[in-house]
């Protein structure tokens, strides 16, 4: 399984000028005019605005590869263009499609996530997703099992699961992340995604549910648990060279941020939420 085989999708918060967008309600989006088939926008009720201002998520199509990529990039900068914003009220959920009956692929993503829960949640730059009620974590379920029980019933968790339970398109979703329109956030995202998915199909053993906490001399080790935690999923997924040659979630296309760089800006995330100041 390659990452470029994977099918993902997101929804984007945001807040738009009045008139800007002809959304749907909750759920039931309308195509927005000014981007491609399939982008649909609707009217999000957990997300605040101001005067002047109307609460849109928006919902890409099925996107697929560099192609897939490219078309996401470009639908960002057209959300900027038309006045698009984002305030600490909005979220960025992630979908990556997934066979549904694929259960040992299935317990090998869950524990996954648990072991890089907090690497996750560091890369949003804050402890408020973490912290609120709309995302929970894995690892205080104490085990695989307890955690993908409690995931593929109530969506409120850092991977949800509910949509392989339902009769949705088969997808997991990934919550923890603070809504954004900076193309280099949301590419990164996109691929540790797409990497933690592509390692659970090609990995051949479970990963611990909880990771051991490195030492003071490991290589992984850092100035605060975050950045620790992010330094380590990055040897994991192969973006640091490390046991693997093999880099996952290697999905590019013309105009995307290299991944030197998507580096830097999580790990400079990361260290904003290791510090005293929380941003959104």
């Amino acid at each position: 399984m390659n990452a470029s085989d994977l099918t993902f999708g997101v929804e984007i918060e945001t807040t738009m000028p009045t008139g800007s967008t002809h959304a749907g309600s909750h759920g039931a989006g309308y195509q927005v005019a000014w981007l491609p088939a399939g982008w649909l926008a609707d009217r999000d009720p957990s997300i605040r605005t101001t005067r002047g201002r109307i609460a849109v998520e928006f919902v890409s199509p099925v996107l697929k590869g560099a192609e897939g990529l490219k078309q996401l990039i470009d639908a960002v900068k057209k959300i900027k263009e038309m006045g698009g914003t984002v305030n600490a009220s909005c979220g960025l959920h992630i979908h990556v499609g997934f066979d549904r009956t694929n259960r040992a692929a299935l317990d090998r993503l869950t524990t996954l996530v648990a072991n890089h829960e907090k690497a996750i949640f560091a890369s949003t730059g804050t402890k408020k997703r973490e912290q609120g009620r709309w995302c929970r974590g894995l690892q205080h379920y104490g085990n695989r099992v307890a955690a993908g029980q409690n995931a593929g019933t109530m969506r409120y968790h850092v991977l949800n699961l509910t949509n392989l339970t339902s009769g949705r398109r088969p997808t997991v979703e990934f919550r923890a992340f603070s809504a954004t329109l900076n193309i280099i956030k949301i590419v990164g995202y996109v691929r540790m995604c797409l990497g933690l998915v592509e390692l659970a199909h090609n990995s051949k053993r479970i990963a611990p549910f909880v990771a051991k906490v490195p030492v003071e001399t490991s290589p992984i080790h850092r100035a605060g648990q975050g950045q620790t935690e992010v330094c380590r999923m990055f040897y994991k997924l192969g973006w640091t060279r490390g046991r693997t040659d093999y880099v996952s979630g290697d999905v590019d296309c013309a105009g995307a941020p290299k991944l030197q760089t998507v580096k830097k800006q999580i790990m400079r995330l990361a260290k904003q939420y290791d510090g005293p100041q929380q941003g959104q």
